[in-house]
């Protein structure tokens, strides 16, 4: 090491030229490491990484690294891959499928001491006078998993099972699973894991293994016939790369280790599926107008998923402008009727709509404004504010506290099972949410089939109706109009006050600690030749790639654009088609 850090060293000055470029291509390095071996060698490879393989685009890094794992499984190399993922960015399912493969581990890297207990357990191996290859016919049975709990290994496989690197010593196990229909496996007389002091450790193995090589439905599966009703619980909603990283860290942990002390046992599979799911119950609530929320009890126990703005125009300065009317409840300001229910199924969330009267005041004078240019607005103008009740498949809230204005109404949540007791007019109930599904686990999913093809359909539709509406009414005159424009008033006597954040530089807000980042996740549609809705070209960029607008022989770039000489006299032609967008050629195969 002295001789290669020397100062000048052609080594040396080759290191501190090396650069990235933002993105990961983890397969170049795994192939380049792999041309190092030596076939009388046992070689350790430990691949370290803190991103996702993208480069030059994921599928072909996915492509890549598959064909370089086949090529060593079948190759007779003395060859073992340890990986190690930092921080929450990295691809520790991909890391994890590599060194289950591979004869390896995978490490979720969190200190220093862990990643020293790791690269020594590796040294150990390299070490050992004699360090065979341990190998298992894959026939007769359907998988198979290999668990060695000093030397942290948990390695499946639905072939013949090789696994290099393991040191000669007492303690290792294999288990063979063997797929049986329902008659077989009821007529059985052999213990089921998990029950009395039948261990659980076969089950966590291959729910392990299989979450390893990219079955999450498999390893679930597995997860739920392991009846331990904390683990089940914890990760049984584990979707994205986080929560995956705890389910595979816990399921190696009972793998190696069986379950904790105080782990309680269940005597039935999986969750309680008797109860009403959360969207069900609030279906219910949002099926009639005769819903009041109690607003003080909502915000009580709501958790913000997104940061809250406030009323007024920020300037140039960074100074904010507050509008200069305000609002002020005409009722009960801790009341707010319920109005429809609103599902984002493109962020997975559930938004309670909610509307309350108020009145409109001079926000410097405290006027009352109850008529604009002879408009009565006095019991007609309503605020509206929209409660996320789940957001990123996360409960915002623990309970509603609502009034209940029917029989009807109250009829149905009694029915559901989150009521109990005859119908009070004047009492408010509260419905807790807290350990319910969000949807129904019998719920049924159709084919999405054309689905993607009736939605931009749907969205062509609704921005062409919705540019019909713009700029006017059929209610009012032009000065009506402007005056509601003036108040913040919609013409269908809705408040919209302008609104902005509570912080003029955002990084620096996140950088202060006033402001948390949270990861999003969406879910979207599309095809091969566009990602998703978002990615459609607006009506005036379609139009003017097939049309162009002449006014007085004189070409607008803009045609769209209103103008106020109506006398202009004004020609069209259609031209020519166009080739497709280059952006539906960069994102293919995405």
């Amino acid at each position: 090491m002295s001789e290669l850090s020397r100062p000048g060293s052609a080594e040396l000055t080759e290191v501190r030229a090396l650069t990235t470029r933002g993105v990961t291509c983890i397969s170049q390095a795994l192939s380049r490491a792999v041309e190092l071996t030596q076939p009388d060698e046992l070689t350790c490879i430990s691949l370290h990484s803190d991103g996702y393989a993208n480069d030059s685009n994921p599928n072909e890094e996915r492509a890549q690294l598959k064909a370089i794992v086949e090529r060593l499984q079948g190759s007779d190399l003395p060859v073992f891959v340890n990986t190690f993922a930092y921080r929450s960015s990295a691809d520790y399912t991909l890391l994890s499928s590599i060194a289950s493969a591979l004869s390896g581990r995978c490490l979720q890297a969190s200190t220093l001491s862990e990643m020293y207990e790791a690269l020594k357990g590796s040294t150990d191996a390299l070490l050992a006078p004699s360090v065979p290859t341990y190998t298992s016919s894959g026939e007769g049975c359907d998988y198979q998993v290999f668990v060695s709990p000093r030397m942290q290994r948990v390695n499946g496989s639905s072939a013949d099972l090789k696994v290099r690197g393991v040191t000669d010593e007492p303690g290792h196990t294999l288990y063979r699973y063997r797929e049986v229909d329902t008659e077989a496996f009821s007529a059985s007389s052999a213990p089921d894991c998990g029950v009395g002091d039948h261990d659980v450790r076969p089950l966590a193995a291959f729910a392990h293994s299989q979450l390893a090589s990219g079955k999450l439905n498999t390893a679930k599966y597995g997860l739920v016939s392991i009846r331990a009703s904390r683990l089940l619980n914890a990760h049984a909603r584990a979707l994205t790369v986080a929560q995956l990283t705890g389910l595979s860290e816990d399921l190696k942990r009972a793998a190696l280790l069986g379950l904790d002390a105080d782990e309680p046992p269940s005597e039935r599979y999986g969750m309680p599926s008797a109860e009403a799911s959360v969207l069900r119950v609030l279906r219910a609530l949002t099926a009639r107008s005769q819903v009041q929320v109690d607003l003080d009890a909502l915000i009580d126990g709501y958790q913000n998923a997104s940061v809250r703005r406030i009323e007024g125009t920020r300037g140039d300065d960074g100074g904010v402008t507050p509008p200069w009317v305000a609002t002020r409840p005409a009722g009960d300001p801790s009341r707010a009727r319920v109005l429809r229910l609103d599902i984002n199924r493109n962020d997975a969330e559930i938004d309670l709509l909610v509307a309350q009267e108020v009145e409109l005041i001079n926000r410097e004078t405290g006027e009352l404004i109850d008529e604009v240019e002879g408009i009565e607005l006095k019991g007609k103008l309503l605020c509206f504010n929209s409660y996320k009740i789940v957001t990123g498949c996360l409960l915002s809230v623990p309970s509603l506290t609502v009034k209940l204005e029917s029989k009807q109404v109250h009829r149905r949540p009694v029915e559901l099972g989150v009521l109990e007791g005859e119908f009070e007019p004047t009492s408010l109930y509260t419905i807790s949410l807290e350990g319910r599904p969000l949807v129904d686990y019998e719920l049924e999913v159709g084919s999405l089939r054309q689905s993607f093809e009736r939605l931009c359909l749907a969205k062509a539709l609704e921005s062409t109706l919705s540019a019909l509406i713009t700029g006017g009414s059929a209610d009012y005159t032009d000065a009506q109009f402007k005056a509601l424009e003036r108040h913040h008033i919609t013409p269908t006597l809705q408040l919209s006050l302008h609104t902005t954040t509570p912080y003029a530089d955002l990084k620096q807000s996140i950088a202060e600690g006033s402001v948390d980042a949270r990861v999003n996740y969406k879910i979207d549609l599309g095809d091969e030749r566009i990602l998703n809705i978002g990615k459609l070209r607006s009506a005036n960029a379609q139009l003017a790639r097939r049309f162009e607008l002449r006014v007085n022989g004189v070409t607008l770039e803009r045609p769209m654009k209103r103008r106020s000489a109506r006398s202009c006299s004004t020609s069209a032609r259609l031209a020519p088609p166009r080739r497709p967008a280059r952006h539906f050629d960069e994102h293919r195969g995405a």
